[in-house]
């Protein structure tokens, strides 16, 4: 996860721009909540998601909204819920290869054990995908003219 502030002259204006980006490159984004320190009359927040990959690029679309600070690095990992995922489907893989090895005639037991190891698959798909992207928030905070 990254998350950067952006100096603007209309925080709510500067919103609807980044939105529009986020719809023209197809981008996750929702508004969010400003903390406390950084919130005011002429704030406030927006995430999208995207790829990581495609961070430098983002950011610099973003500098043509606003002034930004470079983004902070603070990566939520998601290697606890993959390493259980992981663990998961090498305890049914396993539990399956006895099975079979010791002709099993019990069937809908290997069904049954198949059917959980696709599920998990499927989990760890989606999870590998969800990897490869990052969540950038963004705090708008009005400039103050003295």
């Amino acid at each position: 996860m990254f998350s950067t502030r952006i100096m603007v002259e209309n925080a709510a204006e500067s919103a609807d721009k980044v939105v529009h980006l986020a719809r023209n490159n197809g981008w996750e984004y929702a508004y969010t909540d400003v903390p406390r320190a950084m919130s005011g009359p002429n704030s406030c927040g927006l995430t999208i998601k995207v790829n990581e990959k495609d961070v430098d690029k983002v950011m610099s679309q973003l500098g043509e909204v606003g002034r930004t600070s470079a983004p902070l690095h603070n990566r939520l990992e998601l290697t606890q819920q993959y390493s259980e995922v992981e663990k998961q489907i090498s305890l049914l893989q396993k539990e399956k290869e006895t099975l079979q090895q010791t002709e099993c005639t019990e069937q809908c037991k290997l069904d049954e054990i198949e059917q959980q190891l696709q599920g998990y698959l499927q989990q760890k798909a989606a999870l590998d995908k969800e990897m490869e992207m990052t969540t950038l928030e963004i705090y708008f905070v009005g400039e103050v003219n003295p």
